[in-house]
């Protein structure tokens, strides 16, 4: 038996669409009020005649325009399977978008139809993932028409001044949603990007205007009718016969074009639609269902190229737990914290990635062998245009900047990691001066540090961190270390004392051939020279276990903008990310520094890629 959720909940959908149907009635009826006059006067013995008298060349143009028109319409599926990560190849996409839009603006009914109809021709999709995309390829078109209408009611002569004022009211709002997109408040679910945003408008206009061309060109010759100002009626017509739900909008259409352009004869005008209605909405129809009745080749379905987003990410999975284990470098284990998602591409190599709503961001190489980087590059192209999305790599190596600089993308060092080799590390070399100071004022002090075991004293970390917090303002996350104690227990951690106080704590994440610093966090008891003593204790540990190596993190370039900001800038940049300090103190332990480069395709995409990675480090939304 239902529960009364459930009955409330059918409810309220009936209410909504009865609402829709009510409105669209009544729209309906006002129309054909204002074209009472233009209705009663229909001849439809005039009206076959001028279906008759179109001309071949006629139909030959509309033809080619509604063959056009619809190679439009695919790329609404191409981009919103994109946007809902189906994982669909975009062929497959725009076939199944063109069949199934096909077949649901003549049989009405459009979502439902649609859903049911790729749902045939996409086997590997559910009816559920099928239906949404419908719905989604709906409100998108809606919205892109909207838009559209309104940048012609504001270009076409002579518009209504109700018409006028509504226009700049859409257009406000199209502006308001490209600023809440680029800006992605945290109240708000994530919107689409702007690039896909753009991306539906073209193409709801280059979709819209050659069917409004088709309709122009089968008017009877000798009919003096600006393009712009039809255009404006077909949209106008469009949009009615859409919220009304009939099939291909019959009815409310007709009755919307002929209140909407009263200077054209009525029955020529009705002569052209049904013309129109033959070639755009019967013929379409009738090859869709030859397709519809084949259906699809799941095998050819599948896109080579996948990214998981952080929610759809097995972190238990053996597999996945493997792969991190085996990765080159330790910062792998950061997808365990659930903020970073992951990239697929054909060859089999992993990357971590994410999509910051602008663009596609794939951080480090922590998976990618060296005969997989321009696979990289290759899949994060691919896959942030299916996205809509703007491709970045972020903190990548010589070899793969190289490569991304080859391809012609525009490519800028942004940091420096320091690298030790735990087996030859020695505190008392050359070049660690400053080091050995440091530690021995750690050591005057008492200071004692240990490596942590399995029972980690939770409460204290937590309220020096939560200290070090409130001193250096909010603590940030993504790609740079964050407080979690649930990741704790996955980490190294080493302790230090000041007799039985805990006083600082460093992390480092593991993978077999790498440790990489993770946290530093020290309360104000703390004396001068614990977080030194604590890295050379973790750097011992590391030589006693056989890593390899050790990673002291990536430092930002402080003169990364020298010569391109001023003075003033400069410093407020350095003061902002901790550079200088930073560089100071691992500086003090001689390592080898290796650059990191951003690169992406061209100069504006990376400005907007550093700016993304930014905004996401300091943001509060988690991904």
């Amino acid at each position: 038996m239902p529960t009364s959720t459930t009955r409330t909940l059918h409810r309220q959908r009936i209410a909504v669409i009865a609402g829709r149907q009510v409105l669209a009635l009544l729209a309906v009826c006002i129309l054909m009020w204002i074209a009472k006059d233009r209705i009663a006067s229909i001849d439809l013995v005039a009206v076959k005649i001028a279906v008759e008298g179109v001309g071949i060349w006629q139909w030959a143009v509309a033809a080619a325009a509604t063959y056009l028109s619809f190679l439009a319409v695919g790329h609404y599926d191409a981009i919103l399977h994109g946007l809902l990560g189906t994982g669909t190849n975009v062929s497959a996409a725009r076939r199944s978008g063109i069949i199934a839009i096909a077949t649901s603006q003549f049989a009405g009914f459009g979502v439902l139809t649609g859903a049911l109809v790729r749902w045939r021709l996409l086997p590997h999709l559910s009816l559920w993932q099928t239906t949404r995309l419908s719905l989604a390829v709906s409100m998108s078109f809606l919205a892109g028409w909207a838009v559209f209408t309104a940048s012609v009611v504001l270009l076409a002569p002579a518009s209504a001044t109700g018409l006028t004022a509504v226009a700049l009211i859409v257009t406000l709002c199209s502006i308001c949603l490209v600023v809440a997109s680029l800006w992605q408040p945290p109240l708000l679910p994530k919107l689409p990007s702007v690039k896909s945003m753009l991306s539906i408008l073209t193409f709801v206009a280059i979709d819209t205007s050659l069917a409004g061309f088709a309709l122009w060109v089968l008017l009877p010759p000798g009919m003096d009718v600006a393009p712009l100002l039809l255009l404006q009626g077909f949209l106008l017509a469009l949009g009615v016969g859409l919220i009304g739900g009939t099939p291909g909008g019959i009815g409310p259409f007709e009755v919307t074009l002929l209140a909407a352009l009263p200077m054209v004869p009525s029955d020529p005008l009705l002569g052209a639609v049904l013309a129109f209605r033959l070639i755009y909405y019967a013929i379409p129809a009738l090859i869709a269902a030859a397709c519809v009745l084949k259906g699809g080749r799941p095998d050819r379905q599948v896109s080579d190229n996948c990214y998981l987003p952080p929610a759809k990410i097995g972190i238990t999975s053996p597999a996945l737990e493997t792969a991190m284990w085996e990765a080159p470098l330790a910062e792998a284990v950061l997808l365990r914290r659930g903020e970073i998602g992951l990239l697929k591409a054909p060859a089999g190599s992993l990357s971590m990635a994410l999509d910051t709503g602008q663009s596609l961001v794939l951080y480090r190489e922590a998976f990618a062998g060296q005969h997989h980087q321009t696979d990289r590059i290759v899949a994060a192209k691919s896959i942030a245009d299916a996205r809509g999305l703007s491709p970045i790599l972020y903190k990548c190596l010589n070899r793969e900047a190289a490569i991304a600089r080859r391809k012609g993308w525009a490519v800028f060092p942004i940091s420096h990691e320091a690298l030790l080799r735990p087996s030859s590390f020695d505190a008392a070399g050359p070049g660690r001066r400053q080091l050995r100071r440091m530690l021995r004022k750690a050591e005057a002090a008492g200071i004692t540090v240990f490596a942590a075991g399995n029972d980690l004293p939770l409460a204290e970390m937590s309220a020096i961190s939560a200290g070090w917090v409130t001193r250096h303002g909010r603590e940030r996350g993504v790609f740079v270390g964050r407080f979690d104690p649930d990741t704790l227990h996955g980490q190294k951690n080493f302790l230090a004392y000041s007799g039985r106080t805990l006083v600082a704590f460093a992390t480092f994440n593991e993978v077999a051939e790498e440790w990489s610093l993770d946290l530093m966090r020290q309360s104000d008891a703390a004396a001068n020279g614990t977080m030194h003593l604590l890295i050379v204790r973790a750097i011992s540990a590391a030589a006693a276990a056989g890593v390899p190596r050790l990673s002291l993190a990536a430092v930002p370039r402080h003169t990364a903008f020298e010569g391109w900001l001023p003075t003033r800038f400069q410093t407020r940049f350095s003061s902002a990310t901790g550079a200088i300090g930073l560089h100071r103190f691992k500086a003090s332990f001689d390592p080898v520094w290796k650059p990191l480069y951003a690169a992406a395709p061209t100069r504006f995409q990376l400005l907007l890629g550093l700016v993304e990675v930014a905004r996401t480090i300091n943001s509060t939304r988690r991904h």
